[in-house]
């Protein structure tokens, strides 16, 4: 199989085998980034006022905060809207 950019290095795999985590510092692209942040921001946007009626508030997540309840998690990116889900 051949590797690609994104593939990790033997060094990176042992390093996280080791420590149970891995920083990939500028692992993304810059422009790639920035699309999955406006994606992610447009998904919480959609969460921050959505009630039962919505279509996708099944896919929702909120949790309980003392100031009340906060979105913080949205299943099945993949129908949401956002081209950077897929």
């Amino acid at each position: 199989m051949q590797r690609t950019p994104y593939h990790l290095t033997d060094e990176q795999i042992r390093f996280f085998d080791e420590n149970g985590y891995l920083i990939l510092r500028n692992w993304i692209p810059k422009d790639l980034l920035t699309r999955l942040q406006d994606a992610g921001q447009a998904w919480i946007d959609e969460m921050v006022d959505a009630d039962e009626s919505h279509p996708h508030y099944s896919d929702f997540r909120y949790a309980q905060r003392e100031r009340g309840r906060v979105p913080f998690r949205v299943d099945y990116l993949h129908n949401k809207g956002q081209r950077a889900s897929l």
